[in-house]
């Protein structure tokens, strides 16, 4: 490639950006003309994160994943933190981990898509509620069908009389090992689903320490 003054132009890199990727090679191994030699080129795609992320994998321990999210969440300008599941069988360690947050975050959760195959959670800082209805509870254990708990829910919060009221229809699923937690974490992400509304789900804390179990608010995001 030559310059205005016919001499060989060197020590540049010539970059092209086509629909976020971008295409970059040295200009002395291009190629004049009308794109001979593309195929050659390096591609290298642009990402940028939204929110900062946290990846849970098999030898993450609650309190391990608890203190850094809340270190995040700390920041000012952090909003929201991605939480992404090595493994869809960590999904029973999210209410856990929100039960260990510190209450003044006021954290809460949200079901996102898939980042590759894997799962993601969102966390929300400042989670304030519209008022409930007294919400319906329903108590699960391991052997539950996490599906069917999806319908009761969607059941329950879709009630268009409840909708227009000025209090939020809500469930409050109560349970407690980590059998029992994947169940509600997987029926909550079939709610999502199954109602196309985003569903928000925060861990409740109990008033009476000796009290066994976790509970769980489930309220759509209107």
């Amino acid at each position: 490639m030559t310059g205005p003054d016919g001499k060989p132009m060197r020590g540049f890199q010539v970059l092209v950006t086509l629909g976020g990727h971008t295409l970059g090679k040295d200009a002395d191994e291009a190629h004049d003309g009308d794109g001979e030699g593309l195929p050659d080129f390096d591609i290298k795609k642009a990402r940028t994160e939204l929110f900062r992320t946290l990846t849970v994998s098999d030898s993450t321990k609650p309190m391990g994943v608890a203190v850094r999210l809340t270190r995040e969440l700390e920041i000012l300008s952090t909003q929201a933190v991605d939480v992404i599941l090595s493994s869809p069988e960590n999904r029973g360690m999210v209410p856990w981990v929100l039960g260990l947050v510190p209450d003044w975050l006021n954290a809460a959760g949200t079901i996102q898509g898939r980042r590759g195959n894997l799962p993601v959670v969102r966390v929300l800082k400042g989670f304030r509620p519209r008022e409930t209805d007294k919400p319906v509870v329903f108590t699960l254990s391991g052997s539950t069908n996490a599906t069917a708990l999806a319908g009761a829910m969607k059941s329950t919060l879709s009630n268009r009389e409840s909708s227009f009221a000025e209090a939020a229809p809500a469930v409050r699923l109560l349970f407690g090992g980590q059998l029992a937690s994947t169940v509600a974490m997987d029926a909550v992400e079939s709610l999502r689903w199954m109602i196309g509304q985003e569903v928000v789900f925060h861990v409740e804390k109990k008033g009476n320490k000796e009290e066994k179990g976790t509970s769980m608010l489930v309220v759509l995001n209107n």
